[in-house]
């Protein structure tokens, strides 16, 4: 089966670039049409139904994180790829939360691309394990707390109590087991 890709970046030699790549391997990829715009890969995911979609962040007229929202509201077939040099976690939280099938900084090797693009016509998840554990982590990391989740969860529950003037910030701790 040959994985029909649009690819949406702003840069045309990036995009020349990446269809040069995929033309390496057209057993595998078909590149079925290029955006450089967020609103023209909306139009262009409706006209040409791909399979996958690379998606870059930063584009003019809609960034790729507003057209993957749409996109995937529209057309939840179409698996999205962001394809970035964004590390900033805000991004990916944000991507992860429009229902992006992954996340990859393009900093990524060919192979591995070639790789996630097959594994994403099979339902899985197209990120690098270290992109995948910033999706876990920084939560916890912002109570300090390593990877305990009782503690996390109890800390957790301390802040939105604290954050809550209506509750008393003893609400959702003196409902948790004692862990000691």
């Amino acid at each position: 089966m040959t994985i029909r890709v649009l690819i949406a970046d702003d840069h045309k030699l990036f995009r020349q670039g990446l269809i040069s790549l995929m033309n390496t391997r057209q057993d595998l990829v078909e590149v079925v049409g290029e955006a450089e715009s967020g609103e023209e890969a909306i139009k262009l995911a409706e006209q040409l139904k791909p399979d996958v979609i690379l998606m870059d962040i930063y584009m003019p007229q809609g960034d790729g994180l507003q057209a993957s929202k749409v996109i995937h509201g529209r057309f939840p077939e179409i698996a999205i790829v962001i394809l970035t040099s964004s590390e900033k976690d805000g991004h990916l939280y944000e991507a992860v939360q429009t229902g992006v099938s992954g996340y990859l900084l393009k900093s990524l090797d060919a192979e591995e691309l070639f790789g996630m693009l097959e594994g994403v016509t099979r339902g899985e998840a197209a990120m690098t394990r270290a992109m995948a554990s910033r999706c876990f982590s920084p939560p916890l990391g912002r109570y300090g707390l390593g990877k305990t989740s009782s503690n996390f969860l109890i800390a957790a529950s301390d802040d939105v109590c604290q954050s809550c003037e209506r509750i008393s910030s003893s609400c959702i701790p003196a409902r948790l087991p004692s862990l000691s």
